[in-house]
């Protein structure tokens, strides 16, 4: 009887057992709102620290099975180096598959507010994704700078995109710039620039909330004038505090009739980033330059950030209709004329 009893337990604990390593390398499966971690396998790394890692990450509940699999499977010398996104809760045979397989890398992309679409352009050219020298983002966004007076025949593409809502309103000769939301992108490692430019849009579409759009429509504005805003304040300004001021300022200066005579726009147009642009670079015939046309430029000068668009819609009222940025990297108002010209002399002479 105690012989038996020995026997039952043993074959219900082979039983389990059985049943937990079975489980464990085919039927784990992610919950549908499981976590993706971000795992990165360098170079030189051995199954004890790949395994280890999963482990820490909660990607892998049993280091030893991963490594039998592995090495029964003859895998071991398969395993990818660089980047995945991984789910949690995925069995050790689904979990090897993506670490095996080249397709499933992915990479990091990181856009800086303030960017334009020319930076876009060089950054997805050094990181190999965009054909070098062949403006492959440019055909797929419009290009910089891109002037309304000259007949531009609008592509296939732009007709498809010009049906998305928050395209509305944005003058079709115009490129997307504004629209591309900065921001770090997680991608597969062989994503294409159309992939890259949907993410981008689809961002900026989360962002703008449907608070941020109701109060742009009861200011009567439009998505791309606040873009417009957003832009200038994102190259004239690094705080939202100094933002928020100066995006009053621009509502003020427009209403007086008074040129915006941003250095920004005229370094949009020449490609530069001059501190300060000469009387010459002010002459420059473009409808982004706000030295020689009224009102605000032809489109958005780049990309900007979120709190830039949050201070275009929420100015700061104030009393200024001047502002400089020092050479100790301060900005610095003014009333009048007068007080603006002492502080250009007292700031940045």
């Amino acid at each position: 009887m105690f012989r038996n009893r020995i026997a039952i337990y043993l074959s219900v604990f082979i039983l389990f057992l059985v049943g937990y390593v079975f489980g464990q390398f085919y039927f784990t499966n992610p919950a549908k709102k499981s976590i993706i971690s971000q795992l990165e396998i360098k170079s030189g790394e051995n199954l004890e620290e790949i395994s280890a890692e999963l482990k820490k990450q909660n990607l892998l509940s049993n280091q030893f099975l991963f490594k039998v699999y592995l090495k029964y499977k003859n895998l071991d010398t398969k395993v990818q180096v660089g980047n995945f996104e991984i789910s949690q809760g995925l069995s050790i045979k689904k979990l090897v598959d993506v670490l095996t397989d080249p397709n499933a890398l992915t990479i990091k992309l990181t856009f800086i507010e303030g960017w334009t679409i020319r930076d876009y352009q060089n950054y997805l050219d050094k990181q190999g994704i965009t054909k070098l020298g062949v403006n492959e983002f440019y055909q797929l966004v419009g290009y910089p700078n891109r002037s309304c007076k000259i007949n531009v025949t609008p592509t296939e593409f732009d007709n498809k995109i010009s049906k998305i809502d928050l395209i509305v309103g944005k003058p079709e000769c115009l490129s997307l710039e504004g629209y591309l939301f900065p921001d770090t992108y997680i991608f597969k490692k062989n994503v294409k620039a159309e992939e890259i430019m949907k993410a981008m849009l689809a961002n900026t579409d989360k962002k703008i909330t449907a608070e941020l759009r109701a109060e742009i429509k009861k200011q009567n504005k439009t998505l791309f004038e606040i873009l417009n805003i957003a832009s200038l304040l994102e190259a004239e300004a690094n705080t939202l505090v100094d933002r928020r001021l100066i995006a009053d300022i621009i509502s003020r200066r427009l209403a007086l009739g008074m040129k915006l005579q941003f250095d920004s726009t005229v370094n949009y147009v020449l490609n530069t980033k001059k501190p300060a642009i000469s009387f010459n670079d002010q002459n420059v015939n473009s409808e982004y330059n706000t030295y020689k046309f009224g009102g605000l430029p032809l489109g958005p000068i780049n990309n900007p950030g979120l709190d830039s668009i949050l201070a275009a819609v929420y100015p700061q009222k104030n009393d200024y209709l001047y502002f400089l940025t020092g050479k100790d990297g301060k900005m610095y108002y003014a009333r009048t004329l007068r007080e603006h010209e002492v502080n250009v002399r007292l700031f940045l002479r």
